[in-house]
């Protein structure tokens, strides 16, 4: 079977402390991985783009593609890295990430019977900001030595219905929506911390290449510092994308529909939370599989809600990967769509 969907990103190892002070160490991670579950849970026919350090566990991409998810867009280059990301989930589900530190220093953590208490996350945040890496390799450091190109995109992912671009620099996202919206291909964009610093005549540079973007709510405010939600949307509105979202958190998504010329709000589908990593990215995911099935936003939104709502519920990547079709057409009663 061929690949209808290409999600392109980055790999990574997380180290996650939840809001509660719950601990999982070297866990398989990265956008391009949770948009590809994302996209997996509608669509059997998804492949991944990424470059990732040649130290990465085989094992992990095993279970990918024993999955079925297409792994031949992803290889390992040098150099191997040293480095895992830390993310630290705060009560109001924002969290602190971009950090940096050897998990295999604080496995002690994994011996811990309870908790952490609050006292003691901040003692192992401060610990782990104050790590001094010296001339070691991070996963942040690994992708601007090795950035995205379309030089080494699989043939195959040319011929795609659609491709989700998952956060990465301006550059690369400008590079790659321009080559694969050239070829008829439906573009999605989660555009990253650049926004902080993006120009109006480079946002819309970018979003005329662009078919769906979806920012999050601190990404929209970085663009637009002095707008709302919904004024930020109808700036973009006449810009490009058929579709414009703002991701929510746990309030779900509000998007503009241009055929429509309507706001629509997609609350988020009531889960039980045992971890929201990854949960914007797949999101993402299968809102790009509702608009390519059926052309329309607001079920677009809804795909994507369930595709986040299922990923938050996983214990560990295999359950992720077990999420299906099935599972998820049985929750879109909830939207009365």
């Amino acid at each position: 079977m061929g690949v209808s969907f290409v999600t392109i990103g980055n790999f990574n190892i997380d180290n996650v402390i939840s809001s509660d002070g719950r601990v999982k160490l070297g866990q398989i991670g990265g956008n391009a991985v949770y948009s590809a579950i994302g996209t997996h849970i509608w669509a059997n026919d998804v492949g991944i783009y990424s470059l990732i350090p040649t130290n990465y566990p085989e094992n992990w991409l095993g279970e990918l593609a024993n999955a079925g998810i297409d792994m031949n867009g992803v290889c390992k280059i040098d150099p191997p890295v040293d480095l895992e990301e830390w993310f630290f989930y705060q009560p109001d589900g924002s969290r602190i990430d971009r950090i940096y530190a050897p998990f295999r220093n604080y496995l002690y953590l994994k011996e811990k019977a309870n908790n952490l208490q609050p006292n003691e996350v901040q003692d192992l945040l401060k610990s782990i900001q104050n790590f001094h890496p010296d001339d070691k390799i991070s996963f942040g450091k690994f992708r601007k030595i090795n950035p995205l190109s379309i030089d080494t995109i699989p043939e195959a992912y040319w011929t795609i219905q659609a491709c989700h671009l998952a956060p990465n620099s301006f550059e690369t996202h400008l590079a790659l929506a321009r080559a694969f919206h050239a070829r008829g291909v439906i573009v999605s964009v989660d555009p990253a911390i650049y926004t902080q610093h993006l120009p109006k005549d480079k946002l819309a540079e970018l979003l005329k290449e662009v078919d769906i973007f979806l920012p999050s709510q601190k990404e929209l405010e970085a663009i637009f510092p002095d707008k709302n939600p919904e004024q930020a949307l109808l700036a973009m509105a006449d810009m490009g994308p058929k579709a414009i979202g703002v991701k929510l958190g746990g309030k779900g998504a509000l998007v503009w529909d241009s055929t429509r010329n309507k706001m629509h709000a997609t609350p988020a589908y009531p889960s039980q939370v045992v971890d929201l990593t990854g949960a914007g990215d797949a999101f993402c995911g299968g809102f790009m599989v509702g608009m390519v099935e059926t052309s329309d936003p607001i079920i677009a939104a809804a795909y994507g809600s369930i595709s986040a709502s299922l990923v938050i519920e996983k214990t560990d990547i295999c359950m992720a990967l077990r999420f299906n079709r099935y599972q998820a057409t049985l929750r879109l009663a909830h939207y009365n769509l």
